[in-house]
Order: C-alpha cells, then structure tokens, then sequence
C-alpha cells in the first residue's frame, strides 16, 4: 500500500474485495437471505443474461 492515500483507503478496499470476489468461484458463495438466487452464480446470471441477449 506503499503511496495510498488516506483518502482513498475505502476506494482499495471496496477494490481488493471485489478482485477477490471476481477470483473466486461463483458456484461456492453462497447467498443468504435470499430466496431467488441460491448461490452467487445464479444471481450474476440473472443480471447479466438481459445485457448479452441469454438467459
């Protein structure tokens, strides 16, 4: 974190988080409190299949 402002630790933060996220495998996060979407997959799935024309 050499050079990171204190300013933007949120901004790294919510970044490495995501890339951590991104780098893990869908089909083993599971959601909870969510009754539609059993797993990560599913939801990211269900967001992103409008925008590529499948579903």
């Amino acid at each position: 974190m050499k050079g990171l402002s204190l300013q933007n630790w949120h901004k790294w933060l919510f970044a490495w988080g995501m890339a951590k996220a991104n780098t893990a495998d869908d089909r083993t996060i599971k959601l909870h409190d969510c009754q539609d979407y059993a797993t990560m997959a599913d939801l990211k799935r269900s967001l992103l299949s409008p925008l590529q024309g499948t579903s």
